[in-house]
């Protein structure tokens, strides 16, 4: 109990900082039919025997009802565990799936709500998160660069989890401690927004170090999806800056590209590599550069878009609950390729499709119905001249993750951790305002 005193609030900045990059293997394992303990599992465990034994404990939803996303919350909830339900005899991954919308989600967020009721606290939550992070880009960096997997060392179980090790243009992809690279990539590119919002509000050097390794680990994912991703994040928040502001990040822009200059120079290799890199991603737009060593599935684009066969494949089986989750693994779900076969695929490589394929139209429904209600809030409430307003950072999260789930599938821990934090702010916001 002592933890989660007023006075000792320390737990939640190490949940926060935590939760989202502690890997899937690094794990309690009681048996293969049961949902694994993982280290993230477990800090939310503590959490909430920590808030359990709370003298007076907060209820979250009427502040939650306050600023218009507890029904959207509910209905998500509902409607997919509606559709994980019809599965339960058909997919051994109902029970994770269930446990995942009940726990890692809905009581996350009511957590975090709970839990975070200050303005200062939430800020020392957010800036231990992006602390932690800068050293997975770090390290992601070295990953890239030496070959080392030093997420791998913490592997706890035996069951095969997802760790791809994956190389493309000569060098390792840079996963960290998501298992695949993509997963990497789109966390570096929902963490641009906070980083940014950091900066601009403490002036702080720190940040630009922080956002500069973010950027490098992100290219070094070679993830195709998420570099276009946040370049069109970048725009679009470039687009939204003042005048000074915009200036003071083009000094660094031009910083970055000296800086990769003098690489050309000292180290011709590398330089080439991330050339390549750049060139792959316009290679996806219809370029066409030659790029050798570059490695598996250099027509990043086709597969996304047969891909887009998910939507005719479920509306021929199971149009309202999907096949299922892990519809991919099981064989279940097929995709529509270029000869005009029907063929499985072990992979999702778009979120959308990911969501419709599983859980069918009621799935899709229930994430529309969560979506909108988390642009509606977060844009209403960003106050233009407001640089301290943090849904500035939060609704540009928001796009960043909805921009690269076209070409990614979705990434649970991160999303519903900024989805927490995102309600527990605008709910200590509601709640001045009241007073006043």
């Amino acid at each position: 109990y002592g933890l989660f005193t007023k006075k000792k609030k320390w737990f939640t900045i190490v949940f926060v900082s935590l939760y989202a990059i502690l890997p899937e293997y690094f794990a309690v394992e009681f048996s293969q039919s049961l949902p694994l303990l993982t280290a993230s599992r477990l800090l939310l465990v503590m959490l909430l025997a920590g808030t359990a034994f709370q003298l007076r404990i907060y209820n979250p939803l009427p502040g939650l009802k306050k600023i218009g996303v507890a029904n959207p919350l509910l209905i998500y909830c509902v409607l997919c565990l509606l559709a994980n339900l019809t599965h339960i005899k058909d997919s051994p991954g109902v029970v994770n799936s269930i446990f995942i919308i009940i726990f890692q989600e809905f009581l996350l967020v009511c957590l975090l709500v709970i839990n975070i009721r200050t303005e200062q606290l939430l800020f020392k939550c957010v800036d231990g998160f992006i602390h932690a992070s800068a050293v997975v880009f770090f390290l992601g960096i070295i990953e890239a660069v030496t070959g080392w997997k030093w997420a791998y060392l913490l592997t706890t179980v035996s069951r095969k989890m997802l760790q791809s090790s994956m190389t493309r243009l000569g060098i390792d992809r840079a996963e960290a401690t998501f298992g695949h690279s993509v997963y990497f990539g789109l966390f570096c590119v929902v963490l641009i927004p906070l980083i940014m919002y950091y900066y601009e509000n403490t002036r702080k050097k720190k940040y630009i170090v922080f956002l500069a390794l973010d950027l490098l680990a992100l290219i070094f994912t070679s993830s195709r999806g998420a570099l276009l991703a946040a370049g069109i994040l970048l725009i679009l928040m470039f687009l939204s800056q003042s005048k000074r502001m915009l200036n003071i990040y083009v000094k660094y822009v031009l910083i970055a590209l000296c800086g990769l200059l003098i690489l050309g120079i000292f180290s011709p290799t590398l330089f080439e590599t991330i050339t390549g890199i750049f060139k792959s991603v316009l290679n996806a737009l219809g370029f066409s550069f030659e790029l050798d060593n570059y490695g598996i599935n250099q027509n990043g684009t086709y597969s996304r878009v047969m891909q887009l066969s998910v939507i005719t494949w479920v509306m021929m089986h199971n149009p309202l609950f999907g096949m299922g989750p892990n519809a991919q693994t099981r064989g279940v779900i097929r995709f529509f390729d270029e000869r005009g076969l029907w063929v499985p695929s072990n992979t999702y490589d778009v979120g959308y499709m990911q969501i419709l394929g599983d859980l069918g139209i009621v799935g899709a429904i229930a994430y529309v119905v969560l979506y909108v209600s988390l642009i509606k809030l977060t844009f209403k409430n960003d106050k233009k001249n407001d640089v301290s307003n943090m849904n500035r950072a939060f609704k540009w999260c928001f796009v960043g993750y909805f921009l690269s789930m076209l070409s990614i599938a979705t990434v649970n821990n991160v999303f519903w951790l900024i989805v927490g934090l995102c309600f527990a702010y605008n709910n200590i916001k509601a709640n001045e305002e009241r007073r006043v």
